[in-house]
């Protein structure tokens, strides 16, 4: 796994795929923490909300950096091609992990908030970052080329799913008491917004769920990609 997740670091690089999810994260931050002074909580809720974009964007990019052929190619070497598709999953994870600890370490370290952060806050706060990255991992590998051929409507169905990962109150809120679940079949990116924003009102497992919940949500959704994209291995499209 180790030498396959150099080799996807390397590709990436080369192909600078990572050049515009990287600039636009690192300036939307920088542009944001521009003014001071910033609450802690709803900042934390902004960056790690972008980062779930970027991550589903990045994924995207390291998913389809190399030509179907060479996929299969690689699967042989890496020994099967389920193995091939979680790595790509894991190294775009890993590609995430600077960013979340320069989103939460940025602002405090240069006093862009209005108060020092407690290292409780940091911690959960770095928390989110990684889950929403998780989350949207998940949810990008569903949607690539790989399994959709169109990239039209691949791209329109996830931009309907980003959507309802963050109106998932307002459904709450509009659907009958006994109807009040399906709200959660949507990706729970709203939850980790809301729990964010309210941080301060939030009980102790209210905050737990939201860190449990999407992490488990964008963990099923990888699995499920990757079960697809296995069972797909022999019918890839050639580009």
């Amino acid at each position: 796994m180790r030498h396959l997740l150099a080799y996807h670091c390397r590709c990436h690089l080369r192909s600078y795929r990572y050049a515009a999810p990287l600039s636009l994260f690192l300036l939307a931050l920088l542009f944001i923490y521009a003014q001071v002074p910033n609450p802690v909580m709803g900042s934390y809720a902004f960056s790690s909300s972008f980062l779930f974009l970027i991550m589903i964007w990045v994924c995207i990019g390291v998913m389809e950096g190399e030509e179907a052929n060479q996929d299969m190619l690689l699967s042989l070497q890496a020994g099967s091609f389920l193995r091939l598709f979680a790595s790509k999953l894991l190294y775009a994870w890993c590609f995430s992990l600077p960013l979340a600890a320069f989103a939460v370490l940025y602002p405090a370290l240069f006093h862009k908030f209005a108060r020092a952060p407690e290292v409780s806050e940091l911690a959960f706060s770095f928390g989110s970052h990684i889950v929403m990255s998780v989350l949207g991992i998940g949810i990008a590998s569903l949607f690539n080329s790989r399994l959709i051929s169109s990239r039209s409507i691949s791209y329109l169905l996830l931009l309907a799913v980003i959507a309802l990962s963050f109106s998932g109150q307002g459904i709450l809120d509009q659907l009958p008491a006994p109807a009040n679940g399906l709200a959660w079949l949507a990706p729970p990116a709203w939850h980790m917004v809301r729990t964010l924003t309210q941080y301060d009102g939030a009980a102790t497992s209210v905050r737990l769920a939201a860190i449990v919940y999407p992490l488990l949500y964008g963990v099923a959704a990888a699995a499920w990609a990757c079960k697809l994209m296995n069972n797909r291995k022999l019918d890839l499209p050639l580009k």
